[in-house]
């Protein structure tokens, strides 16, 4: 077998393999990692039917949208949605590539991304009312105190005797 035939044959089997196979399950996968944190360490994450506790990695299949809820006791649940969106680019690369292709990737899914991909969440405490946190401060002779705090965050000074 000369050379050249060599060369056609295994570019022939190269791109016959590459037909057969569709390039969102060839370059990314049925599944997306989804990145869950919050503020409060050890929050409860409902995901699909399944539990997971802050910080969590989480291996979702691109195929659907999700609804994420994030609990913890004595702060308000959220719930976040996590949407798929599809990827024009792997549709394209598909359709270039043959029917079996853009039948594989419809069927598996692999045509999505998953957004966000990365949730961060702050619970807001279910507390009515003002918190009161004493704090003792010793100041003597002349000194001067800056106190800053975030916006909608009170501050009360008292002099006690």
């Amino acid at each position: 077998m000369s050379l050249n035939t060599r060369i056609a044959t295994y570019l022939t089997v190269v791109l016959c393999a590459f037909s057969l196979t569709s390039c969102g399950a060839l370059f990314k996968g049925s599944t997306q990692t989804v990145s869950i944190k919050s503020f409060q360490q050890g929050t409860t994450i409902e995901v699909d039917g399944q539990t997971y506790t802050t910080p969590a990695l989480i291996e979702l299949p691109r195929n659907k949208n999700y609804v994420v809820t994030i609990s913890k006791e004595g702060y308000e649940t959220q719930q976040v949605r996590i949407n798929r969106t599809v990827s024009g680019g792997i549709v394209i690369l598909d359709i270039l590539g043959g029917v079996l292709p853009v039948v594989i990737d419809a069927v598996m899914g692999t045509w999505y991304n998953l957004s966000p991909k990365e949730i961060n969440v702050n619970l807001v405490s279910k507390q009515s009312g003002n918190s009161d946190i004493p704090v003792k401060m010793i100041l003597s002779g002349d000194t001067s105190l800056k106190i800053t705090a975030p916006q909608n965050v009170h501050i009360k000074i008292q002099q006690s005797e």
